[in-house]
């Protein structure tokens, strides 16, 4: 079996090339009964907090350094679309803040809000790879990062939820990640949007946050690195799908292949932690 490129330690799948049938047959699980069809986790909004200025300080550091990124963001705004930061950069900025080291995220992933796909194709610098979730992967910046359109979420696609970012979180993999940063822009302050992940980056604790998962095998080398990562520990729903996958020598021998053929400071410490359950 081929495994996909990495392009970061921690999201193994997003570098797959294309769309169209290849979209249609990602393969998808359902993990546990409950969120993922309709029914909304408890989102709680905060602006002008010690979390908002950290992330705008840290996004003001990022724009900074990747003027790229920043121009793109100017031209989407000017098109009349808005740009939400999502997912593992924005945990792991606010991780930082309760740690005596910075963890250093090594790509961000963007959600536009305003725009199709084809009008943010058309703002792109080349090179990028159209992802098979139907977005884009960029490494022109200096600094990697995935961008798509918020209806063209896969789960928000797959399930036809609506495409707002209620919706996105909702269709997040893991609570730890089902956060939305909102730079500041004209007219519009910087804010945070959260659903139960500020409480389970105090628990330290990694759980299904939607019920649906893409690309269940991946996603195993995921948590054990979040893991690893982070120095979390697993609920109770993870921890059973773990075993329970782990229990098939391919499987096991898939998960520790792809470890190893894109080794990260965390690859030995996910593998130990494999070897556990």
């Amino acid at each position: 079996m081929s495994i996909p490129e990495l392009r970061s330690d921690l999201d193994p799948f997003r570098r797959a090339a294309g769309i169209g049938a290849l979209y249609r047959r990602v393969p998808v699980v359902a993990v546990r009964s409950g969120l993922g069809l309709g029914t909304l986790p408890t989102i709680r909004r905060f602006e002008g907090t010690s979390e908002t200025r950290h992330l705008q300080e840290r996004f003001a550091r990022l724009a900074a350094n990747s003027p790229a990124i920043e121009g793109l963001l100017r031209r989407i705004g000017d098109r009349g679309g808005s740009v939400f930061a999502y997912g593992g950069w924005v945990r792991d900025a606010l991780s930082s803040i309760d740690r005596s080291r910075e963890l250093e995220p090594r790509d961000i992933d963007f959600v536009v809000e305003g725009l199709d796909w084809k009008a943010l194709r058309e703002l792109l610098n080349e090179p990028f790879r159209e992802t098979i979730f139907g977005g884009f992967a960029c490494e022109w910046s200096g600094f990697p990062f995935d961008i798509w359109p918020l209806q063209d979420t896969f789960l928000i696609h797959e399930l036809a939820l609506p495409p707002t970012l209620a919706s996105l979180l909702q269709v997040t993999d893991f609570t730890i990640n089902a956060l939305i940063f909102a730079p500041a822009a004209i007219n519009r302050k910087p804010f945070l949007l959260e659903a139960g992940s500020l409480e389970a980056l105090r628990a330290r604790t990694i759980d299904f946050q939607c019920a649906h998962l893409p690309f269940p095998t991946i996603q195993i080398g995921r948590l054990l690195l979040y893991a690893s990562k982070l120095g979390f520990t697993f609920g109770s729903d993870v921890t059973s799908f773990l075993a329970r996958e782990l229990s098939n020598p391919v499987t096991r021998g898939i998960v520790v292949e792809a470890l190893r053929h894109h080794p990260t400071a965390f690859t030995g410490a996910a593998e130990k932690l494999a070897s556990t359950l």
